[in-house]
């Protein structure tokens, strides 16, 4: 889906999973984290454990716009960067 995506949209769709994934509590994200910094194993236990374990529900549930009906209302333009008026 993201191939037919315009620059803006791609970046959108970046920030919502990056904002998901790192907002959870006991995500793969901290787990890698922890067992590298603190554990020091290197050996994370990730959750699923393979990709077959995967539901697609929680997959989709990363692409769904972020909370508010406005998403990055104010900050961006659909079709032109910020700065692009300067």
């Amino acid at each position: 889906e993201g191939r037919n995506l315009s620059l803006f949209d791609c970046l959108a769709m970046e920030l919502r999973l990056g904002c998901r994934y790192i907002a959870q509590e006991e995500s793969d994200f901290t787990r890698g984290i922890y067992s590298l910094l603190i554990d020091k194993t290197r050996k994370p236990v990730w959750s699923p454990s393979t990709l077959d374990e995967v539901d697609m529900k929680d997959v989709d549930e990363y692409f769904k716009p972020l909370p508010g009906s406005r998403e990055f209302d104010g900050y961006l333009d659909s079709n032109e960067l910020m700065y692009s008026k300067l």
